[in-house]
């Protein structure tokens, strides 16, 4: 592979792991509206969560808030 090949790969490379990027955050934005959201566990606990359920639920916002 020539240098220019090599490059030209990197780049395709890069512009894919971006897109892949910037679904994943897409997702984990969804997932922390399903668990923050009106009617979600952490905010009226509608569905009755428990507290060691909600502690979960907690530790995965705060988990993917972090990232």
């Amino acid at each position: 592979m020539t240098d220019d090949e090599i490059i030209a790969a990197q780049a395709r490379e890069i512009i894919g792991l971006r897109g892949e990027m910037r679904e994943m955050r897409n997702a984990m934005n969804r997932v922390v509206i399903q668990i923050v959201c009106v009617g979600g566990p952490l905010n009226d606990n509608k569905l009755h969560y428990t507290p060691q359920q909600l502690v979960i639920f907690k530790k995965i916002v705060d988990e993917l808030e972090d990232l």
